[in-house]
């Protein structure tokens, strides 16, 4: 998901500012039992190049 800030920006979700950010990984984590969760890996999925190789299976 991404989400459009208040300047106009389109901003990958997950990445401080955006709606589904959080420090403590709720919204995207193998662990996490949040029901956003998965929401807010769409940051992490662009920049961490091991995402998809680590996904559970």
């Amino acid at each position: 998901m991404f989400q459009i800030d208040s300047k106009g920006t389109l901003r990958p979700m997950g990445v401080e500012g955006t709606a589904y950010h959080s420090d403590g990984n709720e919204y995207c984590s193998a662990s996490s039992t949040n029901s956003m969760n998965g929401a807010g890996c769409t940051y992490k999925a662009l920049t961490d190049n091991t995402f998809f190789k680590n996904m559970p299976k």
